[in-house]
């Protein structure tokens, strides 16, 4: 187990302080068991009670520690500190906090391409609205939408019908005459969600030149049937 002889007095904070900053730094090596003693720690810790006042510096070298605390300790923190801690944060954390991390940087005014690049899986919880704050930043929506198919492949994301105007850049993505080969390309991993019709309608010119991406989404029996006998554009 985990030893941390941690005293919260105020004259020993500096010492707690550098020793949270030793154990972000290797927490990439703890165990569960070890993990555990760490968040139950933090739990009765009263460094993190005032959160939004810490230094940003601290924040930041500390950030991997973060999603040990509890979420609604994590959701006081600030769009800058979320900022500061995004390139430390776990791959692993949980859809709550990644929601908040989702929200904090999104609705951030001047988000950069780095930022998003950085919000990794957090971005397979960002709400719609969220999402839509960036539509007109072409380089910020290729990034976002990148990372949501991504989220489509891996299961993390079963995208509805707002999620899919997003992707589909508010095309008729139930008209299926609006789509060409590069677009069924990029997006075949959502090719499940847009339904048996649509599929159905999609004519052999829009499907032959994506046929090798279209045939690597996980279409139903069905789907798959009725991509591969699509119509003519004649019949």
């Amino acid at each position: 187990m985990l030893s941390l002889q941690l005293e919260q007095s105020t004259g020993q904070a500096a010492c707690v302080k550098h020793r949270l900053v030793a154990l972000s730094h290797s927490f990439d090596l703890f165990s569960a068991d070890q993990r555990l003693a760490l968040r139950l720690w933090l739990l009765s810790s009263h460094i993190f009670e005032n959160i939004s006042l810490l230094s940003d510096s601290f924040v930041q070298q500390v950030g991997s520690l973060l999603p040990l605390l509890p979420l609604h300790v994590f959701q006081q923190l600030s769009a800058q500190q979320v900022l500061h801690i995004l390139p430390s944060l776990p791959a692993d954390i949980s859809p709550p906090y990644q929601k908040v991390v989702a929200s904090r940087v999104l609705q951030m005014a001047n988000v950069t391409i780095q930022d998003v690049e950085f919000m990794g899986a957090c971005v397979c919880q960002a709400t719609v609205e969220d999402l839509e704050r960036h539509r007109q930043d072409a380089d910020i929506f290729f990034v976002l939408k990148r990372n949501l198919v991504q989220c489509v492949i891996r299961g993390d994301l079963f995208p509805g019908t707002t999620i899919l105007d997003f992707l589909f850049n508010n095309s008729s993505w139930k008209d299926s005459l609006s789509f060409n080969w590069q677009l069924l390309s990029d997006l075949y991993p959502v090719l499940p969600a847009l339904g048996h019709s649509v599929l159905q309608s999609l004519l052999p010119q829009q499907l032959l030149p994506a046929l090798h991406y279209v045939g690597l989404s996980k279409l139903s029996p069905a789907q798959a049937s009725s991509g591969t006998g699509a119509k003519t554009s004649d019949e």
